[in-house]
């Protein structure tokens, strides 16, 4: 819902659609461009094993082998962490009914680094401390690191030397209005 109030304004009223999910379609990178072709606009939603957290990006075109998108326009990057509940009578951590905390980060147009897939890796943003977002090769593990495009901090906090491991991966697309 927090990620629905950020999108542009003429994406929402459209429905998403999960076109790729490594639980379903595996952790090839070649199957993952043959399902997200022609797709787009495109959420890519990481969940890491660093306390559950997610990381991600929102790009308003869709994500092309090789086609450097310089310019993200409406595009962002995102992390929902869980916060720790209080009182005697909250939810455990894992709970449903624990809530999180998001951090949007708009392009911050200092750079031209918004999106630069490859056959074996997805960086989003870039500049002199590194994207804010690295997906390595079969979406095993990836990276954060203050950013320069998106004027972002790490998107997870307690990371070793930025890798964190990634436990599943989702992009969705967006479809027809609601």
């Amino acid at each position: 819902e927090t990620l629905h109030a950020v999108l542009p304004m003429h994406l929402q009223g459209w429905g998403w659609t999960c076109v790729f999910c490594t639980a379903v379609h595996g952790t090839s990178f070649a199957t993952m461009y043959r399902m997200v072709k022609d797709a787009g606009p495109l959420v890519i939603a990481l969940k890491t094993a660093n306390n559950g957290a997610v990381v991600g990006v929102f790009s308003h075109v869709g994500l092309g082998l090789n086609e450097r998108v310089g310019v993200a326009a409406d595009g962002f990057v995102f992390s929902s962490t869980p916060r720790p509940p209080t009182g005697d009578d909250a939810p455990p951590p894992s709970s449903e009914h624990a809530t999180s905390r998001v951090a949007i980060y708009k392009d911050a147009e200092r750079n031209k680094y918004f999106l630069l897939p490859r056959s074996n890796r997805v960086q989003v943003g870039g500049g002199p401390t590194g994207p804010a977002l690295f997906i390595n090769e079969y979406f095993a593990t990836g990276a954060t690191y203050a950013c320069e495009t998106f004027d972002s901090p790490p998107l997870i906090d307690d990371v070793d030397h930025g890798t964190f491991r990634i436990t599943r991966a989702d992009i969705y697309a967006c479809g027809r209005p609601n």
